[in-house]
């Protein structure tokens, strides 16, 4: 008789440790109107638009964040491996199930490339449950069920709102580096040339010049009143098209030999402008 009572006894607790955790909660449901009804329809097709998730490095099963609801599945007395972006903080961490569920924070790395890591334990199958993790960049909802015989060793994510800030970084650097290397005039200094010389006797002298291949630019100082620009011609010197602005003279064509002149008689002063390749 009191082997019998010692089997029933080890049975009744043993129902205990198996059965679900509905089985611990009162069967009376919720009674909700249509506002409150309202959230649960939209969480529910939100749900059912999630992007699936991926298997990455290492076998990694990798959910995207914000636009998944993550689902881990154990098998009872396996752990499981949560891993987080690397860098991230682990703030705190809730488990619905905390009797039956077992989590624990890990490392790898150190300094600043260490990862956190969350391992999850179930200690019998069946069971259904839920997380919450906050970082100090985010927060995890983690849905957890256990199986007899599925699980899930290895589980990560994919973070798209870094990889857009990467590349909007990215091209942020890219525009400024061009920047860097533009004239005002809208020029990449990598496809000009600056190959020029200048040679003569003034007070005065060009601050720049450069060709884009089809118009010339001499960059001029400030100076009271601006010279007058020709060009070599068969017949000696003439003029060309060309215009001011900024101080800048803009000539519609390349030249191999250009000559700016100010003032008359003694007072006149001329340089010369020599395209370089023209001279080889």
């Amino acid at each position: 008789m009191k082997k019998l009572i010692i089997i029933a006894i080890a049975v009744f607790f043993s129902g205990l440790t198996t059965c679900r955790a509905a089985d611990f909660v009162s069967p009376v449901s919720a009674r909700l109107n249509n506002k409150e009804r309202k959230p649960l329809a939209l969480q529910s097709r939100w749900q059912k638009n999630t992007l699936n998730p991926i298997t990455a490095r290492n076998g990694m099963n990798c959910f995207v964040y914000g636009h998944s609801s993550p689902t881990i599945i154990v098998t009872p007395y396996k752990v499981s491996d949560l891993e987080l972006q690397p860098g991230e903080v682990i703030n705190s961490m809730v488990l619905g199930d905390n009797a039956r569920w077992y989590a624990e924070i890990v490392f790898s790395g150190s300094g600043d490339i260490s990862t956190s890591h969350v391992v999850f334990k179930a200690l019998d199958s069946g069971l259904t449950t839920t997380a919450v993790i906050t970082t100090d960049r985010r927060v995890y909802h983690i849905n957890l069920k256990s199986d007899r015989s599925k699980h899930m060793l290895y589980t990560g994510f994919i973070y798209p709102q870094d990889h857009i800030a990467i590349t909007k970084a990215a091209r942020e650097k890219e525009i400024k580096e061009k920047e860097k290397r533009t004239t005002p005039e809208g020029f990449d200094i990598a496809n000009l040339n600056f190959d020029y010389e200048i040679s003569g006797n003034a007070g005065w002298r060009p601050l720049q010049v450069f060709d884009n291949g089809v118009k010339t630019y001499i960059k001029m100082p400030k100076l009271q009143e601006m010279p007058m620009f020709m060009v070599k011609t068969a017949a000696g010197k003439g003029l060309v098209n060309c215009r001011v602005k900024n101080n800048c003279f803009i000539v519609d064509r390349i030249f191999d030999q250009g000559y700016l002149i100010l003032g008359v008689g003694k007072d006149k002063e001329e340089l010369t402008l020599t395209r370089l390749e023209a001279k080889k």
